[in-house]
């Protein structure tokens, strides 16, 4: 089965040392370098041959040099798994800009939430705050367990700790 990048140099009537050339001087016209003839070389067969997707960085330099777009070179489908690769990356950036907020004023509203949640207990009664403490329990745990900052997990562990002592009176 004949790729579509292999497809579009064929069309051509190209070799592969005239790919190579057209390839660097792409590459040069961004500023890039691309590696020895022959490493480029085992790499364009083993894209052409469909034994491995084309790189990041040689997806332009092809449509540039063929003139092509990525559906046309059979990019589309790689596209697509990167774009689908992208959700769990952006929730991590999520997490990890999360966790990098928690700070020593964080630690101290979570204490403040949990004195809330003491009086209301005293006031009100463990079943009324049941659901309320074991969510706030589970935030804390959260929290501590992603927390980045120097000090900052001693902070919640004492609040955790705290909290886990009012939960635990409250039933939770």
């Amino acid at each position: 089965m004949t790729t579509p990048l292999r497809a579009q140099r064929e069309q051509r009537g190209w070799t592969k040392t005239q790919l190579d050339a057209r390839l660097r001087q792409a590459a040069a016209r961004r500023g890039e370098v691309l590696p020895q003839p022959q490493s480029l070389a085992r790499q364009i067969a083993r894209w052409e041959n469909g034994h491995g997707p084309v790189g990041e960085f040689y997806q332009p330099l092809f449509c540039e040099v063929y003139e092509c777009s990525p559906a046309e070179l059979g990019f589309v489908e790689r596209a697509e798994i990167r774009a689908s690769d992208q959700e769990p990356l952006n929730e991590l950036a999520t997490e990890l800009a999360r966790a990098a907020s928690v700070d020593a004023e964080v630690a101290s509203l979570l204490q403040a939430q949990t004195d809330g949640l003491r009086l209301l207990d005293g006031r009100q009664g463990a079943q009324l705050i049941r659901d309320q403490m074991r969510a706030h329990i589970a935030h804390i745990e959260e929290l501590h367990r992603h927390a980045v900052k120097p000090g900052v997990r001693a902070m919640l562990a004492k609040v955790l700790a705290d909290t886990s002592r009012t939960g635990w009176l409250a039933g939770a």
